[in-house]
């Protein structure tokens, strides 16, 4: 007599609501290490099943037939499949909500804790924030919790839960609902590494008269750019969309703080009268990428500061720096030289903003130019058509470093001045 078993598969998994598990990038590039993949265990956990009743048969009774039934050796014990962690924060978000989340977190108070928190260390902003911090958190419904444990805001500090919008964390989660890196999800999987790759960056838009036309120009060479843009300029209806249209067309969006403050060392000369500059600092980068991810529906990665400075404060900053190798010139010699008429103008720049990309032009290069110059079309048509015809591929930022391997983290300015992507 032969008993049928039926063993049924179980995945006993945490699924958190918008909390997605990472899919590495393509076969061709190796997956980058800060995103590693996390799955729940499977084991087997047996089904009971009803016992078929056995029928008459005319197969003899064999003599001697033990009474006692052997049990078997080696049978595996059935546990508890086990939890699985869900993605640590600093993996799920983009970085800079950790910053937006520190800076509400400075105004938290309650009658026990009266204004404990502007007097901690988490509220001092050369320490912007820590991503450890935010490690424990949970979804439920619409609302995502942070639980913080005791003496992490000051010493002497109870447990406590912060709660906020979850469709404002999606905003600046890493991972779509498909469970993919959104960033992965945007990049061109047909391109051919062997050729070389340049990225073409504009700051200062959006800016409609120019990025529509600019548009038009990357869809006809099938090309894409990189655009940091300034997010007070979010609040004319026209630029926005015109940013928006681009980002759906596949160009990279990044930020390029509010106002196009220029961070020089001066900025952070704590001695100065009613210094308060690091609190506007960070305002700025927290502020601009809140309202670029409330309108492209997914917060900028990457940042650039404008006039490219640099501060060592600066290594605390959220988003990783993007600097540019290759200057195109497009903001000297405005001024109409003597006999030049408007058209001339226009045209001497066209000439002279192609003709500085095109001879500076590299294998991984990054250029500079600006949106809100009206020769920008022109002269990026003119760079398309030469630097095509040498094989090269306009890819955007993540999509450079899709193909080259490369991992950006925050607080790390590329490219400056440098041909590669080596770190500071």
């Amino acid at each position: 007599m032969k008993r049928k078993h039926l063993i049924t598969i179980l995945l006993s998994s945490l699924l958190l609501s918008g909390c997605l598990y990472p899919q590495g990038p393509g076969p061709v590039i190796p997956e980058p290490s800060a995103f590693p993949t996390l799955e729940a265990t499977k084991t087997p956990v047996p089904t009971a099943t009803s016992t078929p009743t056995p029928t008459a048969t005319d197969t003899p009774t064999p003599t001697n037939t033990p009474t006692n039934t052997p049990t078997p050796t080696n049978t595996p014990t059935p546990t508890n499949t086990p939890t699985p962690t869900p993605i640590p924060a600093g993996e799920l978000f983009v970085h800079s909500y950790f910053s937006i989340l520190k800076e509400r977190l400075q105004k938290y108070t309650t009658p026990e804790l009266g204004d404990s928190l502007k007097k901690s260390s988490f509220a001092d902003y050369e320490t912007p924030y820590r991503a450890s911090d935010y490690s424990d958190y949970e979804i439920k419904g619409d609302k995502i919790i942070f639980r913080f444990a005791e003496n992490t805001l000051c010493e002497s500090h109870p447990a406590f839960e912060y709660e906020t919008d979850l469709s404002e964390a999606k905003l600046f989660m890493r991972y779509d609902d498909d469970n993919n890196l959104i960033s992965d999800t945007r990049i061109r999987k047909d391109l051919d590494p062997s050729k070389p790759m340049i990225c073409l960056t504009f700051d200062d838009g959006p800016y409609d008269v120019v990025d529509l036309e600019l548009l038009k120009v990357f869809e006809k060479y099938n090309a894409r750019a990189t655009f940091f843009f300034l997010s007070d300029r979010f609040s004319t209806e026209k630029w926005k969309n015109a940013a928006v249209a681009l980002y759906e067309a596949g160009h990279q969006i990044g930020t390029h703080t509010a106002k196009h403050t220029y961070f020089r060392d001066s900025y952070f000369d704590k001695t100065a009268k009613n210094y308060d500059h690091l609190k506007l600092f960070w305002q700025e980068i927290n502020g601009s990428s809140l309202v670029i991810a409330k309108a492209l529906g997914h917060a900028p990665e990457i940042i650039r500061m404008p006039g490219g400075y640099w501060n060592d404060y600066m290594s605390n900053c959220p988003l990783p720096i993007i600097h540019w190798s290759i200057s195109s010139g497009d903001t000297g010699n405005l001024d109409a030289k003597e006999g030049e008429t408007p058209d001339d103008v226009y045209n001497r720049k066209v000439k002279e903003t192609s003709t500085n990309v095109i001879k500076r032009a590299v294998n991984n290069g990054v250029s500079l130019m600006h949106s809100i110059k009206k020769p920008s079309p022109e002269a990026a048509e003119k760079i398309l058509s030469e630097l095509s015809k040498k094989g090269y591929q306009f890819v955007t930022i993540d999509e450079l470093c899709y193909y080259r391997g490369y991992t950006l983290k925050e607080g790390i300015e590329y490219n400056h001045y440098k041909l590669d992507w080596k770190q500071k």
